[in-house]
């Protein structure tokens, strides 16, 4: 969701305009700016001036936050995909020295903020940070922490911390099989984490330990929305798993898909999904006809937009046909009043001289 500008009146009617006020007039502490930042995007307020104005704010008194607000206010940021890379160029260094004050979750959470805003290059030394409190701390993890962790690392294409990610993964792995799984939504950002970080295919155990898990347990999938199904297939796909339970799990997924409504906004998961479904030579059912409804609509789409371009392209065509023609007969009109009016007024001086002539010679 992009962040816009509110006319005054929206302000008004939603209270942001005075928030705005109060942010200028910085009236409010660290606490209180995460606080804003969390609830402007618990309820979906993407408003430009009023991020703009808190990530002014937090910049000048980013030393003043500890890892709870900080954390908080970067996590909003990002879910809103807000991009102010200021504010994260100048949080880094504050967060690499408190970096072991922060809770598993906020560590995760903000590794996660950083990878969406920033990739590795723009900022080694703190993904490097939050790796080695990572290594510290793994034993506090659950499977979302260390999956968000993971996909965080993929998205920043961290991939240094190999150590770090094969203790998570092994970890995942006998967490799996044990049934002790917190949100198995968090299989798809793991899967897809793993396969992009390029060590998938070497824990092919993890893929076999999801699929049997999901495969047994397809009410769960239900949770799933589209964009997760699609991660976690083309996660399989991409390491190319073997897992014997993989018919059964896309069976579900087929099964799945036919209770969610899809639309355009969708097309890049439809297409992942029907591609890992191809992949394994499965039937893709519903996701296919989705799939081709939407394709068929985008083709009538540009047909519709090039019949409106080509009528616009005539209809400009004709404008400057008929200014040519105007043009021309301006000038034909011009050229021919140069012409006629000196004849006509040298014919009327000689009509007028011989009627003067004819008058002298009568008298």
């Amino acid at each position: 969701m992009s962040y816009v500008d509110e006319p005054v009146a929206i302000e008004a009617a939603n209270g942001s305009g005075k928030l705005i006020r109060d942010v200028k007039s910085a009236c409010f502490t660290p606490k209180e700016l995460a606080n804003i930042i969390w609830a402007v995007t618990h309820i979906g307020l993407p408003h430009r001036r009023l991020y703009k104005l808190v990530a002014r704010h937090m910049i000048w008194y980013i030393d003043h936050f500890d890892s709870v607000n900080l954390s908080l206010a970067l996590w909003g940021f990002a879910k809103m995909d807000v991009c102010s890379p200021e504010l994260f160029h100048a949080a880094a260094p504050v967060i690499i020295k408190m970096i072991e004050t922060f809770e598993p979750h906020r560590l995760c959470n903000t590794a996660w903020a950083f990878s969406k805003t920033l990739n590795a290059q723009d900022n080694e030394k703190l993904f490097s940070a939050i790796a080695s409190v990572g290594r510290v701390v793994i034993d506090k993890f659950n499977l979302s922490n260390e999956s968000m962790l993971v996909y965080s690392f993929a998205l920043a294409q961290y991939k240094e911390p190999v150590e770090l990610i094969g203790m998570i993964l092994k970890q995942q792995i006998r967490a799996i099989k044990r049934g002790e799984v917190n949100d198995p939504r968090s299989f798809a950002n793991m899967a897809w984490g793993a396969a992009e970080l390029g060590v998938g295919a070497k824990y092919q155990d993890l893929y076999t330990a999801i699929a049997d898990y999901l495969a047994r347990r397809p009410r769960i999938l239900n949770d799933f929305g589209i964009n997760q199904l699609a991660t976690l297939c083309l996660a399989l796909m991409m390491v190319e798993s073997k897992a014997p339970q993989i018919r059964v799990l896309f069976d579900h997924v087929r099964d799945i898909c036919a209770t969610k409504q899809m639309d355009s906004t969708m097309r890049t998961d439809l297409m992942n999904l029907q591609a890992a479904f191809n992949y394994y030579r499965i039937d893709s059912g519903c996701v296919r006809e989705a799939l081709q409804e939407l394709l068929k609509m985008e083709i009538q789409q540009k047909q519709e937009r090039e019949r409106l371009i080509a009528e616009q392209q005539q209809q400009a065509a004709l404008m400057a046909r008929q200014k040519l023609i105007l043009g021309r007969f301006t000038s034909l009109s011009q050229a021919i009043r140069e012409i006629l009016v000196p004849l006509v007024g040298a014919l009327l001086v000689l009509f007028i001289t011989r009627r003067l002539k004819l008058w002298l010679l009568s008298q």
